[in-house]
């Protein structure tokens, strides 16, 4: 996230480089502020996005917004790393879980 800019006391902008951060990961983020922000999202070129926020009723100050935007790309980039990190795992597991599970069936049949 860069060139943060708040336009007015109800809309704010920036830009999203998604080289850093993934589609998934801007769209969880957009997510968790749509309650309090009305969303435009433009795609300038394939790796950069331009973001405008525009507050509903009772919205987030801007001061602090900056802080909570930054804070939440952080929160699901490194949600995004653990889970590609574990994925291997989980997918052992899994093919453990089912593996012992269709030796089940086999003995009910029998």
């Amino acid at each position: 996230m860069f060139d943060f800019a708040t336009n007015s006391n109800e809309e704010c902008e920036f830009k999203v480089d998604t080289n850093i951060y993934s589609d998934a990961v801007v769209s969880k983020v957009l997510y968790w502020l749509s309650s309090d922000f009305i969303i435009s999202r433009k795609q300038l070129s394939p790796q950069l996005h331009f973001i405008t926020l525009k507050k509903k009723k009772n919205a987030i100050e801007n001061l602090l917004l900056e802080e909570k935007i930054a804070q939440l790309f952080i929160d699901f980039k490194v949600r995004e790393t653990i889970n590609k990190e574990t994925e291997a795992i989980r997918n052992i597991l899994y093919l453990k879980a089912f593996a012992n599970y269709s030796d089940l069936e086999d003995l009910r049949d029998g």
